[in-house]
């Protein structure tokens, strides 16, 4: 399975807390058959920056290489006016973002239709958990077709830690295909071991065999080797 949300690097946000973490989560993420993680690492303008992560990320990698596990470097972006005016993508058309959680919809629909103007291909990272995408579901699928965007729900959805109302959001989204890909947006060693293999069996499920495997790993993998194997999520950014 590839896992494209994971707040694997250490010290750079609210993910893992150092390198012995970050490790233990690569352990973990082998045990429930991950062969491959994307780290995404949060961007947001004043907040998260993009300092020190590459430097950590290649010093994670060293020291995991004896794990069968292939660690790749991205971002999750907060999508604000300032990630318009300043990202650059380096050897990659994808921009996995996070929505503003206070804002009114139709500033996030502004926000998609002017990336997706910039030929970015979009996956919005669990939309399932944004309030005003809830209440504005069909104005938000509508959105998703016109904008031509990737919608990625998070493993904890599905299982229901985040409360009733995103689980039934998050299945019903599973329910009309409206999802691409299920990520573990992990934190912790603890969502590697709780979370994700409870929501992969909860997926086999809720949907079909095939479905389940699309989700899991083959658009995954569609989207790792469109660059020749290039994902960077439009990593340098600022």
């Amino acid at each position: 399975m590839i896992d494209i949300h994971s707040h694997l690097i250490f010290g750079v946000d609210d993910g893992s807390s150092c390198l012995d973490e970050s490790l233990r989560m690569i352990e973990a993420a082998e045990r429930s058959e991950i062969n491959t993680i994307i780290a995404t690492p949060h961007f947001q303008n004043g907040i998260f920056s993009n300092e020190g992560v590459r430097e950590k990320f290649e010093l994670l990698a060293s020291k995991a290489a004896d794990y069968h596990v292939d660690i790749r470097l991205g971002n999750e972006v907060s999508a604000d006016d300032y990630v318009l005016k300043n990202i650059n993508f380096d050897n990659s058309q994808y921009l996995l973002i996070e929505m503003p959680y206070g804002v009114p919809f139709e500033n996030i629909a502004r926000l998609i239709y002017k990336l997706s103007a910039a030929d970015t291909r979009i996956i919005v990272a669990h939309p399932e958990r944004n309030r005003k995408i809830i209440r504005s579901f069909h104005s938000f699928i509508q959105l998703i077709h016109t904008a031509n965007c990737r919608i990625q729900i998070d493993a904890g959805s599905i299982v229901g830690i985040y409360g009733t109302r995103v689980k039934e959001f998050a299945r019903h989204l599973l329910k009309i295909k409206a999802v691409d890909f299920v990520a573990s947006n992990a934190h912790c060693t603890a969502d590697y071991i709780n979370l994700y293999p409870a929501a992969v069996r909860k997926l086999y499920q809720l949907c079909s065999e095939e479905y389940a495997v699309r989700l899991l790993e083959s658009n995954a993998y569609e989207m790792i080797t469109v660059n020749g194997g290039t994902t960077n999520y439009g990593r340098e950014i600022g």
